[in-house]
C-alpha cells in the first residue's frame, strides 16, 4: 500500500491530483455549497427545480460532474487570493472571537 501511495505522489499523477488539492482545502465551503445546490436541484428548496425522481442517473451524474468541476475551479481561484475559504473564515471568527486576516500575504497558498 505504501508503494502505491508513493507512486501516486510522483510525476504526472501528482500534478493531476494537485488540481484537486484546493477543493480539499475548502472542504467546509464546498460541502455547504453542494448541500445548497443539490437541495435546490433535487428537492425544490426555495424556488428549486425538484428534479428528484424525474431525471435519470446519467443526467444526475452530469450535474454532479459540472458542480464538482465548478467547485474545483472556484477553489483554486479563491485560494490564490485568500488564506481561508469563506466558511472556515466564519468558523474561525466565531471560535476565536476575532476576524482572521483573509488576504494572502505573498503569492498563492496552493
Amino acid at each position: 500500500m505504501a508503494a502505491i501511495v508513493m507512486g501516486l505522489l510522483q510525476g504526472r499523477v501528482a500534478r493531476v491530483l494537485g488540481w484537486f488539492a484546493p477543493a480539499g482545502r475548502m472542504a467546509l465551503t464546498n460541502y455547504v455549497s453542494q448541500s445548497l445546490v443539490f437541495g435546490f436541484v433535487l428537492f425544490g428548496v426555495g424556488p428549486g427545480l425538484g428534479l428528484a425522481g424525474k431525471i435519470g442517473a446519467s443526467a444526475m451524474f452530469g450535474i454532479v460532474l459540472a458542480v464538482y468541476a465548478a467547485q474545483v475551479l472556484f477553489s483554486r481561484r479563491w485560494l490564490g487570493r485568500f488564506a481561508y475559504d469563506p466558511m472556515e473564515w466564519l468558523w474561525r471568527s466565531f471560535m476565536y472571537g476575532e476576524r482572521p486576516r483573509m488576504k494572502v500575504s505573498s503569492g498563492p497558498i496552493c
